[in-house]
């Protein structure tokens, strides 16, 4: 995967909602100067995650990542029915 990580980096972050406007309840939440730290890669691929549910804040709680998912493209990912926005 680090390969693969290695050829999609890129300087700019890909998300429009970071970095967050304010710190989460629980953890740090990603700050501006977290944001500094990161490596980002190009948003082109599609992981599979389990987690216990979405917080207030719409986070995930708990998530554990379960690998990469070949059958679907990253543009056609939504977010689940019923989440909380």
């Amino acid at each position: 995967m680090h390969r693969d990580f290695k050829k999609r980096e890129r300087d700019l972050c890909p998300f429009e909602n970071l970095p967050m406007s304010r710190k989460p309840r629980f953890g740090q939440g990603m700050t501006s100067s977290e944001m500094k730290k990161v490596t980002w890669i190009k948003p082109d691929l599609v992981a599979q995650v389990k987690f216990a549910e979405w917080t207030q804040e719409g986070l995930l709680r708990q998530p554990v990542f379960l690998g990469l998912r070949s059958d679907k493209a990253a543009r056609s990912v939504r977010r689940e029915a019923g989440a909380v926005d």
